[in-house]
């Protein structure tokens, strides 16, 4: 994956290939939620790392 690529068109190609809607879950690698605005290489990803798709509705609770 390319790491100048911006969350938001990350989240936008899973929606489409798991037919979900971008707006309901957020991504998420080493704890850190990322931001719509961010790119990839933003949070310092490896290859091999992996981001995790959090449902919107439980990000951000403990």
């Amino acid at each position: 994956m390319n790491d100048a690529n911006r969350v938001s068109d990350v989240k936008r190609t899973l929606g489409n290939l798991f037919g979900l809607d971008p707006d309901e879950f957020h991504l998420s690698s080493g704890g850190v939620t990322m931001d719509e605005g961010d790119q990839l290489r933003d949070h310092n990803l490896n290859n091999g790392d992996d981001i995790l798709l959090i449902p919107a509705s439980t990000a951000g609770t403990i």
